[in-house]
């Protein structure tokens, strides 16, 4: 968030007072940096005795982000909603791109843009805002709860489910776009401690990540290893076993080697130990190959990291 302008008679107006250029970084001890417009707007508008600014001039950076759109994120969707009143339709796992959280000035509205399955914008229009779908999808729930004659629920009930609160939510959909990965929700979530224990998921942030080479694939399952010669065989130029290394390190080198992202997972064979290494597997991607990774579903994590 960085200021446009100041009004002459504003109290932050003056010497030792903000200017244009000046980029808000804490306000009232809330951390803005990484705010999306419409959470700036809303905090700006918190009636307050008293107003505490941390601020850092960056007239460089305001020069290049002022005919910029205020916002870019990009979200996957947890539900499926309909045009209403001309806005975007979508599906549950569509990926938006979000470049505006004020959409013609009005809070509550997103402009987003619908992509395809290679990332490619398809269609543009206005969304509800994370803070707007929950409303939407509690007052529908509540509606059905009202509707429900079945006497498990009085309306008493549904009021009260309406304001229920729910802790963190994370999608149990394995569905996921190649060029996206899941992230820590930051400005479409709240912390797990003040999440609404009812509150119906809406959008979960992700991150585009553009990928140089082919990535690992990672199978679970009785038929594993019958699927993994079988691909092998049949496409050998589009998959490649990653072969495990022998070592005799000890289990404290192999530990510090996980956390350093030098390997990706190990596991201990009589007196020795294997481990697949990053290294391996970069080399089989550079052929432009998938490689077979037999590791543990732990080792996901650790990849991610390494955008892998």
């Amino acid at each position: 968030m960085i200021l446009h302008s100041v009004q002459d008679d504003s109290p932050a107006s003056g010497p030792g007072g903000l200017r244009t250029g000046d980029q808000i970084l804490e306000y009232n001890g809330t951390d803005l940096r990484n705010a999306t417009a419409e959470e700036a707007a809303y905090e700006l508008a918190r009636p307050v005795d008293n107003v505490k600014i941390l601020a850092q001039y960056d007239l460089n950076r305001y020069a290049e982000i002022q005919d910029q759109p205020g916002d870019s994120f990009y979200v996957r969707c947890l539900f499926d909603r309909a045009s209403i009143d001309g806005s975007l339709a979508f599906h549950k796992d569509d990926i938006l791109h979000i470049d505006n959280t004020m959409y013609k000035g009005v809070p509550g509205q997103w402009r987003a843009w619908l992509l395809d399955q290679d990332g490619q914008k398809v269609r543009c229009g206005y969304v509800p805002s994370k803070y707007k779908a929950e409303e939407e999808l509690l007052m529908k729930r509540s509606l059905l709860d009202l509707d429900d004659g079945s006497g498990r629920r009085g309306s008493t009930s549904a009021r009260r489910s309406f304001f229920r609160r729910r802790r963190h939510h994370r999608s149990r959909d394995g569905k996921e776009l190649a060029s996206f990965s899941d992230v820590s929700i930051n400005s479409c979530s709240d912390s797990a401690g003040t999440l609404a224990e009812d509150l119906p998921p809406t959008y979960l942030r992700v991150d585009r990540i553009n990928y140089p080479s082919l990535r690992p694939v990672i199978l679970v399952g009785p038929l594993q290893e019958a699927v993994v010669d079988k691909l092998e065989q049949d496409f050998p130029h589009l998959f490649q076993r990653c072969v495990p290394e022998a070592t005799r390190a000890s289990l404290q080198t192999l530990e510090r080697s996980l956390q350093e992202l030098e390997i990706v997972d190990f596991r201990r064979r009589g007196s020795h130990f294997e481990c697949i290494t990053m290294a391996a597997i970069q080399t089989i991607s550079q052929k432009m190959c998938h490689a077979f990774l037999d590791v543990s579903l732990s080792a996901v994590e650790r990849l991610n990291k390494c955008h892998i």
